[in-house]
């Protein structure tokens, strides 16, 4: 505990009062901690700005040197382990959301070929050495475009402009057949576009089921317009469902 000593007749001033005891503070006060953090990313910096003023913990910015007083130290390598743990755990939820390919045992041509076809589907895709990334809501369309590459004998078919030429060429058919069943432009558009529709799979961003719906009924209205004697009132009725299972995407 400090103490107030009157100063004595032998000192330079009479009279003044000094205070014992309270040395410790004097210059402590000033002392500064630093932080290089020029590994961090200016987005990440940024996090850990806002949070420290936030919890109102002083602080400056040297370029990407973080200062702080000493006194706070140990408070402030506390915020900085739980920023960085948040920006951790925002890394993995990211990764999360990704499916990574092993290409390890696939030749030039086979990746060659990949890439292609990811790039006709307009699928985002990454490559992290010998791994292929992509989000995983094109996860399903990826796992056929790799089986057809994969598989002896598959005949890979992109959902690239075909099918959404198919798709297109069929409602315009459809429609016109479902008002005149002897429209003989529209018969051959149909069973063009029936075949186009059977080869390809689903256009970007379709479902596969219901491309194979739309597959089957037009299929159906083919077989039923080159039958030897085609029922009018029956391709009327097919060319309208299939018209209207269309118009919703068209």
């Amino acid at each position: 505990m400090g103490l107030l000593t009157p100063q004595g007749e032998e000192d330079d001033e009479q009279g003044d009062i000094s205070i014992a005891g309270l040395d410790h503070l004097d210059g402590d006060g000033d002392d500064e901690v630093t932080y290089e953090l020029d590994e961090w990313s200016e987005a990440d910096r940024t996090v850990l700005r806002d949070r420290l003023t936030t919890l109102g913990c002083p602080h400056s910015w040297e370029g990407t040197t973080l200062v702080v007083a000493s006194s706070d130290e140990a408070w402030v390598e506390r915020i900085m382990d739980q920023v960085d743990e948040d920006l951790s755990t925002e890394d993995e939820a990211d990764e999360e959301e990704q499916v990574a390919y092993d290409l390890t045992d696939w030749d030039d041509e086979s990746c060659v070929s990949l890439l292609d076809a990811l790039a006709t589907e307009e699928i985002p895709y990454g490559l992290d050495g010998d791994e292929l990334v992509v989000a995983s809501d094109d996860e399903a369309r990826v796992d056929e475009i790799v089986a057809a590459l994969t598989t002896p004998g598959a005949t890979l078919t992109l959902g690239g402009p075909s099918s959404f030429e198919a798709m297109s060429e069929l409602f315009v058919a459809a429609d016109e057949l479902s008002h005149d069943p002897d429209d003989g432009s529209a018969t051959a558009a149909l069973v063009e576009g029936a075949r186009a529709a059977a080869a390809s799979s689903a256009p970007y961003g379709m479902d596969a089921a219901w491309w194979d719906g739309v597959v089957a009924r037009a299929g159906a209205l083919a077989d039923e317009i080159e039958s030897p004697n085609p029922d009018h009132e029956l391709v009327t009725d097919l060319a309208a469902a299939l018209r209207n299972e269309l118009r919703p995407v068209i």
